[in-house]
């Protein structure tokens, strides 16, 4: 079986990621390295989010909600927007996607500023 591979999806480049920790203090020779660049919180996660995944960890094995039920919910509640109205992605990347997706087509020019979102070359 043949497939033909769009030729825009051939020159997309793959996202590079920050490099570890681990790898930014032996390439500068340092102990400490608070790392800024890759959306990496340096304060590390809050009591709350370990309390919660430690919780949690007899259901790992299961595939989580992934229609958020019970967050859409405590949102709707807390901010008084329609539950249905609320949708929950995994990153800014989806959402930026699934914007495009919905609302340009083939041929349409698109403003963005620069700098803008470093996943997309411009």
């Amino acid at each position: 079986m043949n497939i033909k591979v769009p030729e825009y999806v051939e020159k997309i480049k793959p996202y590079p990621p920050g490099k570890p920790i681990d790898e930014v203090k032996r390439e500068i020779g340092v102990e400490k390295v608070i790392k800024l660049a890759s959306n990496e919180n340096p304060l590390g996660p809050s009591p709350k989010a370990l309390e919660a995944i430690v919780k949690g960890l007899g259901d790992l094995h299961r595939y989580p909600d992934g229609s958020c039920f019970y967050l859409r919910r405590r949102l709707s509640e807390k901010y008084g927007w329609p539950f249905d109205a609320i949708d929950i992605e995994n990153s800014l990347n989806e959402i930026i996607e699934m914007v495009l997706k919905a609302f340009a087509s083939d041929g349409d020019e698109i403003v963005v500023p620069q700098p803008s979102f470093l996943m997309y070359n411009l």
